[in-house]
C-alpha cells in the first residue's frame, strides 16, 4: 500500500494506542506505535515520522519531557507534535507550549475533530517540506555552474538560474519568463547537432545529450553546450532541463579524436606497407646467405619494434594543444583523396558516380579533415557490413550554394531512432548492431562537429530499395568561388 504519510502514536495504554489506530486506520496512513517515551524518541529518529500523536500521562518519563527531547534534536525537531490529553488546566496547556508541542487535542476524541486535525497538520507539514525543499534546490541551482530552467510541455520556461540566463544571452534581472519560449530561445542563440532529438518533445529521449554551438562558430568562436532533459517535477507538466558548458571537453577532445585519426591511416598504412615488403622478402629470397638472412632478420624485427612503438603512443596519448582548422578543399582534390582512402580501408568494391559538378570549386572545409571524415565513414561501412565486405558508392553533386558527397552501402538499415542517436555524443552503434563495443562511440558525432565548424550539415536515411544506407555530407560553397 502507498501511504501518504506516516504517524506515530504515542501511549503506555493498549486501549489508547487501539482507539486511534481505528480512527486512523482507513484513512491511508502508515501508523507505528510506541509504548513509552523512551521508544517514542527512538522511533521518531528511525522512522521521522510527518506526526506524532503523543500522550502526556506516561510513566517514566511523560509527554512533556519527550517533546522537549524530539524538540532538541535538529533531525526530528521540525515535526510536528499533537498532544493527548485528558488534562484541561491552563498550566498543562501553556508547559505543553513551552516544549514545543504544536496542538492539542483532549480525551475522549471527537472521530471527526480528530481526523480533521491530523489531515490539516499532516498537509501544512508537507507543504512547509516542500517550500523548505524548493527553497534549498532554486539556493544549490542559483550557485551552480550549470544553468538550469524549469519548463513546461510548451516550452515556457517557469524558471532559470543565473547561469542559465547566460547561456541564454538574457539579462540577468530579466524574470517576465513568459514572454519567450525555451525551444526558440535556445535556436536563435545556438545551432543544435541533433535538432531532431526535441521533434518528439516532451516523449523525447532523456539519455542522449543534445549538443549546441553557438551560432558564430563558423567563424571559429567555438562556443558549446550539453542540454540535458531531467526528471519530471512536482507536476507531470513540469521539466527541469540542464545546461552545462562543454566548450573545452568539446575542443579537448575532438582534436585528440583528430589527431588519433590522422596519424592512425596516415603512419600506419606506410608502416603496413614496409612490414609487408619485408616479409615477403623473407619468405621468397631463399639465395641469400647468413650475414644477409641476418640482417634482414634485424630489418623486420626493428620495423615490428618501431611500429609496436607508434601504436602505443597513439593509444596512450590523452592530450592535444588546441588548434584551429582552417583552408579549403578544391574539388579536383576531393575526386584524387577518395580511391586511396578506399584502398587503405580495405573496400574492394566500390563506384563513384560520374560528377555533376562543372569547373573548379572550392569547398569550405580544410583537405585533412574532409579526407578523415571519408576515412571514417568508408571504415564504418566495412566494420558494420554484417560479412566486412560492403559495396560502396560515392557520388558528389551540386546543388544551390552546396556540394553534396553522399556515400551509400549495403550494409544493415537503421530504424528512424538509430538514425537519430549515431550522431549523438558517447553513443555506441557498435553495442546495437554487432554485440561489440569498439572504440568511444565518438566517431560519427565529431564528425558531425566537423560539419558544423564548416557550416555544413549531414544526414543519413536508409536505402529505399535495397539494403543499407546513405549518408549524406552538404558542405557550403563559399561564396568567393
Amino acid at each position: 500500500m502507498d501511504y501518504k504519510s506516516k504517524i506515530l502514536i504515542v501511549d503506555d495504554e493498549a486501549l489508547g494506542r487501539d482507539v486511534l489506530e481505528g480512527l486512523l486506520s482507513n484513512e491511508g496512513y502508515k501508523l507505528i506505535f510506541a509504548e513509552n517515551g523512551f521508544e517514542a524518541i527512538d522511533k521518531s529518529l528511525e522512522y521521522l515520522p510527518d506526526l506524532i500523536l503523543l500522550d502526556i500521562m506516561m510513566p517514566g518519563i511523560d509527554g512533556f519531557e519527550v517533546c522537549s527531547r524530539i524538540r532538541g534534536n535538529t533531525l526530528t525537531n521540525a515535526i510536528p507534535i499533537l498532544m493527548i490529553t485528558a488534562l484541561d488546566d491552563k498550566d498543562s496547556l501553556i508547559r505543553g507550549i513551552d516544549v514545543g508541542a504544536d496542538d492539542f487535542i483532549s480525551k475522549p476524541f471527537d472521530r471527526i475533530v480528530l481526523r480533521q486535525r491530523v489531515k490539516t497538520i499532516i498537509k501544512l507539514n508537507r507543504f512547509s517540506k516542500l517550500i523548505e525543499e524548493k527553497e534549498k534546490f532554486e539556493e544549490v541551482i542559483r550557485l551552480s555552474g550549470d544553468g538550469f530552467i524549469i519548463i513546461d510541455k510548451t516550452g515556457k520556461p517557469l524558471y532559470l538560474n543565473s547561469k542559465a540566463k547566460t547561456l541564454l544571452a538574457l539579462p540577468e534581472d530579466h524574470n517576465n519568463y513568459s514572454s519567450f519560449n525555451f525551444f526558440d530561445k535556445l535556436r536563435e542563440q545556438y545551432r543544435l547537432l541533433n535538432d531532431d532529438l526535441f521533434s518528439g518533445w516532451p516523449d523525447i529521449y532523456p539519455e542522449l545529450p543534445i549538443m549546441a554551438v553557438s551560432n558564430n562558430f563558423a567563424n571559429y568562436s567555438e562556443f558549446w553546450i550539453k542540454i540535458t532533459i531531467l526528471k519530471k517535477i512536482l507536476v507531470s507538466e513540469e521539466y527541469i532541463i540542464k545546461l552545462s558548458d562543454v566548450t573545452q571537453e568539446i575542443v579537448n577532445n575532438r582534436d585528440v579524436w583528430i589527431f588519433h585519426n590522422s596519424i592512425s591511416h596516415k603512419l600506419r598504412t606506410p608502416f603496413n606497407s614496409i612490414l609487408g615488403g619485408l616479409v615477403l622478402l623473407q619468405q621468397n629470397l631463399t639465395d641469400l646467405n647468413e650475414y644477409q638472412n641476418e640482417m634482414l632478420n634485424l630489418a623486420l624485427t626493428g620495423a615490428k619494434r618501431y611500429f609496436d612503438n607508434i601504436s602505443n603512443i597513439l593509444d596512450l596519448l590523452t592530450n592535444l594543444n588546441n588548434k584551429r582548422l582552417s583552408g579549403y578543399t578544391t574539388i579536383s582534390q576531393l575526386t584524387t583523396i577518395i580511391e586511396p582512402i578506399i584502398t587503405e580501408t580495405k573496400i574492394e568494391k566500390f563506384e563513384i558516380a560520374p560528377l555533376t559538378i562543372i569547373g573548379e570549386i572550392k569547398l569550405n572545409i580544410p583537405i585533412d579533415i574532409i579526407e578523415l571524415i571519408l576515412y571514417k565513414l568508408f571504415d564504418n561501412s566495412r566494420k558494420f557490413h554484417p560479412v566486412n565486405d560492403p559495396a560502396i558508392k560515392i557520388n558528389i553533386a551540386q546543388t544551390n550554394n552546396n556540394v553534396i558527397i553522399s556515400i551509400s552501402d549495403d550494409g544493415v538499415k537503421l530504424t528512424a531512432e538509430e538514425h537519430l542517436k549515431i550522431w549523438a555524443p558517447y553513443y555506441q552503434a557498435e553495442k546495437i548492431i554487432t554485440g561489440e563495443v569498439e572504440g568511444s562511440g565518438l566517431g560519427l558525432s565529431y564528425i558531425a562537429q566537423l560539419m558544423n565548424k564548416a557550416n555544413g550539415k549531414y544526414r543519413s536515411y536508409n536505402i529505399e530499395n535495397g539494403d543499407g544506407i546513405t549518408v549524406e555530407l552538404i558542405i557550403p560553397i563559399p561564396t568567393e568561388n
